[in-house]
């Protein structure tokens, strides 16, 4: 059976490079079969503490596609990427993944 995922291919993840340039500081890419998850930082506006100017922020693509949501975990972006791949950009479905996930833990 073949199946339906496609990698992200060069191209995409060229682009992708290309449109983080105006963001902030990038700092990586990474790429799981379909889904793509950028890694930058940004300069929080109001911060005086140089330590903690800088805020790491995760922004996910699916198929090369811009999800146009910004996350503050990898996981969350992840599970976010998932969710938009089945449910389409309205989900909430990676959200609640998450809390299901965390809330198991504290059991």
């Amino acid at each position: 059976m073949r199946s339906t995922y496609k990698n992200v291919t060069k191209k995409q993840l060229s682009n992708i490079r290309r449109d983080l340039r105006f963001v902030g500081r990038n700092l990586k890419l990474h790429v799981v079969g379909p889904y793509a998850i950028a890694e930058y930082e940004t300069e929080h506006p109001r911060s005086v503490i140089s330590v903690d100017r800088w805020r790491k922020n995760f922004q996910a693509y699916v198929d090369g596609v811009d999800t146009s949501a910004t996350w503050s975990s990898l996981d969350l972006a992840l599970a976010h990427a998932i969710a938009f791949r089945h449910d389409g950009p309205n989900t909430r479905a990676g959200i609640y993944f998450v809390k299901g996930v965390q809330n198991e833990k504290t059991r």
